[in-house]
């Protein structure tokens, strides 16, 4: 078996996943457009065993709002409580979901200068992005929504 950039499929036309060290099929690992034979380097399971693992941790959502946003989590926290831990724009608590763990409010600020304007539930935080970038159908939209009411 030959090892690196000239990696080979097995006799069988297996491939070897580096995590479990296992020949498995083809199948077996997720397409990727560019990789070696058009597949994951690691197979479906271990991909998913790594993906858990590295999903954002408290610590890493410290690290997120310092590079993106450059606030603390303390700062993050002081403008939760002071927007009673609910939507600037909704009033709600976010409700939005990943594996199982309700997401952290979103930091909304403007692209253009970087300040920071409020936290947003997921929801909120779509649906300012979309109009930032489309405001001319905004009118568009209302228009239909009248439309259908008649």
């Amino acid at each position: 078996m030959v090892r690196g950039p000239n990696l080979q499929l097995d006799s069988k036309g297996r491939k070897r996943c580096p995590a479990c060290k296992q020949y498995k099929k083809l199948i077996e690992f997720s397409m990727n457009k560019g990789k070696r034979f058009d597949r994951n380097v690691y197979c479906k399971l271990c991909e998913s065993k790594r993906r858990r693992k590295n999903y954002i941790s408290e610590k890493q959502h410290q690290i997120n709002l310092k590079n993106f946003y450059h606030i603390t989590k303390e700062l993050y926290d002081e403008m939760l409580e002071a927007q009673g831990g609910v939507c600037a724009i909704c009033g709600q608590p976010e409700t939005s979901t990943y594996r199982g763990k309700i997401r952290t409010m979103s930091v909304d600020h403007d692209h253009a200068t970087g300040a920071i304007r409020a936290l947003l539930c997921s929801d909120c935080n779509r649906f300012v992005g979309f109009i930032e970038r489309n405001p001319h159908k905004i009118e568009l939209a209302l228009a239909y929504l009248g439309r259908r009411k008649k």
